[in-house]
């Protein structure tokens, strides 16, 4: 088991520098019900979608900017009597700690460029399939809770991907975005939310109101003998009528 393990600043750096949610009204909302992330075999991405602000950057220096997806706990959840809490299971296997995620922008741009606009994370999806280990694919295990992190590097001179401890300056913990991975919504208010606002989703609201509209077989069969009635058999049958009462009087 693994457990997050905070790191700690670059000598005097990191001061002043703020990381916020771009979508933080939203994100309240599904906090408040406890957020629900769908994972599957072939991955599905995060909704809401995950977008940053930082502000507080030298403009003319060069920052490095990468998300990571940890364990919020080592706890496993469970949906019972209408709210999650905390299982007494225990896990006989933890997943090891997902490889970083980097933005949509890239990893390392000047400060002025990371200031100016939403820095979106939506390149990526989450599965539950030890054996999906392509890029863009992070694993994590159902029934956990996850939030996403937001590591900061100050490129110095002769600084690498590969090794970026000594220019850290700083690290957020995206509380608001923490959610429990699951492969059904357990909560119907995280249901109607997600119908609500994603885009992709209302297909399903769509699909859910097409019964309330479709005919009763008897109402259609109505319809249809109506549609039979046209205007020439109506005269047809009513000449048909009188012929018949001509004869009979006759």
């Amino acid at each position: 088991m693994y457990v997050m393990q905070p790191q700690q600043h670059a000598s005097g750096a990191g001061t002043g520098i703020c990381v916020s949610l771009v979508q933080s009204a939203l994100w309240s909302q599904f906090h408040a019900a406890q957020t629900e992330m769908i994972v599957t075999k072939t991955g599905r991405k995060l909704f809401p979608k995950l977008e940053i602000s930082i502000q507080g950057l030298n403009p003319g220096r060069t920052y490095g900017v990468h998300m990571r997806l940890e364990r919020a706990d080592e706890k496993k959840y469970r949906y019972t009597c209408s709210k999650w809490s905390a299982s007494n299971d225990d896990d006989d296997v933890c997943f090891p700690l997902p490889p970083p995620i980097e933005s949509n922008e890239g990893f390392a741009q000047l400060g002025e460029f990371w200031t100016a606009r939403a820095i979106e994370f939506s390149n990526f999806k989450i599965t539950n399939n030890q054996d999906e280990s392509g890029r863009g694919m992070i694993l994590v295990q159902t029934l956990h809770k996850y939030v996403p992190v937001i590591y900061m590097y100050e490129m110095m001179p002769g600084a690498s991907y590969a090794n970026l401890e000594p220019t850290f300056v700083h690290k957020e913990v995206l509380h608001l975005a923490e959610f429990i991975t699951v492969t059904a919504y357990q909560n119907e208010a995280i249901k109607t939310l997600k119908t609500a606002h994603n885009p992709f989703a209302k297909g399903c609201r769509g699909a859910a109101a097409k019964p309330a509209l479709q005919q009763s077989p008897t109402d259609s069969l109505q319809q249809q003998r109506k549609r039979s009635y046209s205007p020439y058999i109506y005269v047809r049958m009513h000449y048909q009528y009188y012929v018949k009462r001509e004869q009979n009087i006759e």
